[in-house]
């Protein structure tokens, strides 16, 4: 579009000379030399006003794109807060996180990882232990980063790709994702382990602040979709609130706590 543009700037100066130099010029070649110059401007403003529809379809399109995916990022990373608030929730004695940095800082990690049985029920309708849940919500995760990754990375900023690798590379989602394996092979060959993720500060610390990253940059990127359609969309990251009150008994603060 701009080498279009310029085109159009240098073309218009040469006709404005031509025309000059033809301004004297008697007769019949006068008015065939301003009837091509006239057609060839005509063409080139015609041509410059179907690139710019052309722009604004595919700018309109990249962005209701965008919306989709920054959407379906925003709910995953929704059902992730509100599955790390159960975890929490289940295995603390009394801290409960009152933001999202605190949801994921070292305090929540060890609790998660030093005090919740995995080998009790999760809190949801159907019968379901907690391994088998861990298990089944990091896979929903990862396949919504996969989603985002392998079929509209196009449309995403490189900061944004950056930080989902690093949240999907991530050890403490394999570890998620394969606790029900351990259980099984434990069984095998008979190996008494503590019912617990056995998760550290020190050697996972950096996925919690790898989580804390995407979700600043999914709200960055949200607001300037909202930004440039100066409307406010219905999908935001909220806070698991409701779910970490205490007198929210789904579950019960310290339910599942081993020590």
């Amino acid at each position: 579009m701009k080498k279009i543009n310029i085109l159009l700037i240098l073309f218009l100066s040469a006709a404005i000379l031509v025309l000059l130099f033809v301004g004297s010029v008697p007769g019949i070649f006068n008015l065939i030399i301003q009837n091509i110059i006239s057609g060839t401007i005509g063409a080139i403003i015609f041509v410059n006003i179907v690139n710019r529809v052309f722009q604004i379809e595919e700018e309109r399109r990249i962005l209701k794109t965008q919306k989709v995916v920054i959407g379906m990022l925003i709910k995953a990373i929704n059902e992730f807060l509100f599955f790390t608030a159960q975890q929490i929730k289940a295995a603390s004695d009394r801290w409960l996180p009152r933001n999202i940095d605190e949801m994921y800082s070292d305090e929540s990690l060890l609790v998660i990882g030093q005090h919740l049985d995995i080998s009790k029920d999760a809190p949801i309708t159907l019968k379901e232990s907690w391994r088998d849940y861990i298990s089944r919500k990091a896979a929903d995760f990862l396949e919504a980063i996969d989603s985002a990754l392998k079929f509209h990375s196009f449309y995403l900023s490189d900061e944004l790709i950056s930080a989902l690798d690093r949240v999907h590379s991530s050890p403490i989602i394999y570890l998620y994702k394969i606790i029900p394996n351990l259980h099984l092979i434990d069984l095998q060959w008979k190996t008494a382990r503590a019912p617990k993720i056995g998760l550290m500060p020190h050697n996972y610390g950096i996925f919690w602040k790898d989580i804390r990253s995407l979700i600043k940059i999914v709200e960055t990127e949200q607001n300037k979709i909202t930004r440039k359609e100066n409307f406010q969309s219905g999908f935001e990251i909220k806070f698991p609130g409701n779910i970490l009150n205490p007198m929210n008994l789904t579950p019960r603060l310290g339910k599942d706590r081993i020590e």
